[in-house]
């Protein structure tokens, strides 16, 4: 893609997404999916009622949300939601980090560009997540749920809260709505798969 130096050093913040973005997560949501809706339907329903093509949709969408979309009444969405939670702590320690993720949040910092988490992910298992990935002293903010359950509004939340504008902020995501997301707030986007293994540091006139 263009420079990513230009792109991402001369930005006075850049937010990155938690879920397959910093932390690869997806292997121990599916599992954590399987187990919950297992213990309340059954293995053989579950694998009928939700497949895991379907599953694959759920991934960083609310989970009620979903549940409710495919018919699931609101009591079983509490259960599922309450044994999810049991799971997806338990599997988390078998979560890792995003080595090129890492890489270039610590040299972005190293040349004080501030960065930030926005997360629709409720608190409990996000800091989980981040503290058995032993990366959460990394960030200047980490946006959860609890504080806006909207990822857009936790963008501009951010935005404000560290004084930059959409010209001076770039949005790191996975998904396509992150770059939707993005798109609308006029914040420049970069996925994931266009992080190199490697960032070299920034040629000298992208130093702040």
């Amino acid at each position: 893609m263009e420079n990513l130096h230009q792109i991402l050093f001369s930005k006075k913040l850049v937010i990155f997404d938690l879920d397959n973005t910093i932390v690869s997560t997806r292997k121990c949501v599916m599992n954590a999916y399987h187990k919950a809706l297992d213990e309340v339907y059954g293995v053989v329903e579950r694998s009928r009622r939700f497949p895991d093509s379907l599953l694959e949709t759920f991934i960083e969408i609310p989970l009620e949300k979903k549940l409710r979309e495919n018919g699931v009444n609101d009591e079983d969405c509490k259960k599922i939601r309450a044994i999810y939670n049991k799971y997806n702590v338990e599997l988390s320690a078998t979560d890792h980090p995003i080595p090129q993720t890492i890489n270039l949040i610590k040299n972005l910092k190293s040349h004080g560009v501030k960065v930030a988490v926005s997360s629709i992910r409720q608190r409990e298992l996000a800091e989980v997540i981040l503290g058995y990935s032993g990366i959460s002293d990394l960030f200047n903010d980490i946006m959860y749920r609890e504080d806006c359950p909207n990822k857009q509004e936790q963008l501009k939340i951010l935005m404000n809260k560290h004084g930059a504008n959409a010209a001076e902020t770039a949005f790191v995501g996975n998904m396509p709505y992150d770059r939707d997301g993005a798109k609308t707030l006029g914040i420049t986007y970069v996925d994931v798969t266009d992080i190199p293994i490697t960032i070299k540091q920034p040629p000298p006139q992208h130093l702040k």
